[in-house]
């Protein structure tokens, strides 16, 4: 076994999803290039949709400027889900959690993407920062507009927070985990 030091370019991240179309997100993130504020996914569970939004910033060049948000609260904890599924618990576990993030920011350092990440439910993490997200690129800024949005979470919160969202940027783009863009 050698002793010399491997780059992170070396290492694959690896990630899953649970549902196809994920190209969408790709284009959302592309489409987002001039819309004023962070990417974000609620609801980041393996990690799959925030690696497509990742790859649309890094190809329209927008990175490492725009930041890039995971709103997830994992814990297997109960969650209403919709009207079929009820309240239950799913495989959301803290165990996933730690592998999606070794994952993800695995990857973000090779792309240069500035992520953090918010072990927060999406009310939550709207009430806790509902003036901005303290965000350190060179200097202190304070993100409160977001320029893309993929909602993969509990899907009744995503109409509770839609008038939050829609009054923060100019041009962005919301999509839903049916991926339907408004």
């Amino acid at each position: 076994m050698s002793n010399q030091p491997v780059s992170i370019h070396q290492i694959a991240a690896q990630f899953g999803t649970d549902s196809g179309n994920y190209e969408v997100l790709t284009d959302a993130a592309i489409r987002s290039k001039g819309v004023e504020g962070a990417a974000v996914e609620i609801g980041v569970r393996l990690g799959g949709g925030l690696q497509k939004i990742i790859d649309g910033l890094v190809e329209s060049g927008q990175t490492p400027d725009k930041p890039v948000f995971g709103i997830d609260p994992y814990g297997n904890i109960e969650y209403y889900r919709d009207e079929i599924f009820k309240e239950g618990r799913c495989d959301y576990t803290n165990e996933m959690r730690d592998i999606c993030m070794i994952n993800l920011y695995l990857y973000c350092r090779q792309k240069n993407v500035n992520f953090y990440m918010f072990n927060l439910e999406d009310t939550e993490f709207f009430n806790r920062y509902a003036d901005g997200v303290p965000v350190y690129a060179d200097h202190k800024s304070l993100v409160n507009k977001y320029s893309v949005v993929h909602f993969d979470g509990p899907h009744t919160h995503s109409k509770l927070l839609m008038p939050r969202l829609h009054s923060s940027s100019r041009g962005q783009i919301l999509v839903r985990s049916s991926f339907s863009m408004t």
